[in-house]
């Protein structure tokens, strides 16, 4: 089973980035009859992403679902399509977001990312991380298994989309260095919830920028 992000939501990501631009693209997985730690896995991406950060079901929990983080630098306008694939036929739903002014090479986030998932159902979700430096953007997405449910984005951050359904990117621009706390976005449904949380890093002494789209593209079969 494959999710692409059609043409005319890519473009409008890519058409305006530049040199150092990134791309980060979360995809979330939720399935009852599949091993999470393989079942439900994404495979390559085409163009290809890099592998971030992956959550999947806690024992507890049952098999309730996975997030996976992916990111790709840009340097320039790019073409054609971005497929991310699963084995099986689970359910699925995307966020997409691009950065300008981000470093330009090596790991793009400052810092060890945070990642959490319940073992019981919570309608919160704290996840922490520690940027070395200032000024980076946080970005965190948060999942909830139950469908139906949205989010109210933490306090102090933006919410950049909600699928109205099970996922969430909310993002605070300029944060300082050190420990961001404990930062969750609120279901409104009580369920199993995943959690992810990373600062992207500037490049060097560049500007401040917003994220110049944020886009969902979410399907649930």
């Amino acid at each position: 089973m494959t999710n692409v992000l059609p043409d005319a939501t890519k473009n409008a990501l890519l058409d305006s980035a530049v040199a150092g631009g990134l791309l980060t693209t979360p995809f979330l997985s939720l399935h009852t009859a599949f091993p999470p730690s393989t079942g439900n896995e994404v495979t390559g991406g085409s163009p290809a992403y890099a592998r971030k950060s992956v959550t999947w079901s806690a024992a507890s929990a049952g098999f309730r679902g996975g997030l996976v983080v992916y990111w790709k630098r840009l340097t320039g306008a790019d073409s054609g399509t971005y497929s991310f694939t699963w084995t099986g036929t689970p359910w699925r739903g995307a966020n997409c977001g691009l950065w300008s002014g981000r470093t330009t090479s090596g790991d793009p986030f400052d810092g060890t990312v945070g990642t959490a998932e319940s073992t019981t159902q919570v309608t919160t979700l704290n996840v922490s991380t520690s940027p070395a430096g200032s000024n980076g953007d946080a970005v965190g997405f948060w999942t909830s298994f139950n469908g139906g449910t949205s989010f109210t984005p933490p306090t102090n951050y933006t919410e950049r989309a909600d699928n109205s359904d099970v996922m969430c990117l909310d993002s605070r621009d300029a944060v300082t260095s050190g420990s961001t706390g404990s930062i969750s976005a609120t279901a409104t449904i009580t369920d199993f919830m995943k959690a992810f949380l990373g600062v992207l890093a500037v490049a060097g002494a560049s500007a401040v920028k917003n994220p110049s789209t944020v886009s969902q593209y979410a399907g649930f079969y």
